[in-house]
């Protein structure tokens, strides 16, 4: 029963699933490649810099 009200709060929270993926598509790459990775870790926008130093730590965690 606890869950459900739990899940109502998380609900909208973090992160958009996919945002990184779709910028290094629509900039394209065919995903979060390393050579998009670089290239968003060099980028004006903060939000894309900070996506691309995430998946870089993910990657060389063994995530996605």
């Amino acid at each position: 029963m606890a869950e459900k009200w739990i899940q109502k709060i998380n609900e909208g929270k973090g992160p958009e699933k996919g945002k990184f993926t779709a910028w290094c598509k629509k900039n394209g790459f065919s995903g979060p490649t390393r050579a998009c990775i670089e290239d968003a870790k060099k980028s004006k926008d903060a939000g894309v810099r900070g996506m691309a130093v995430f998946a870089e730590r993910s990657k060389s965690k063994g995530g996605f």
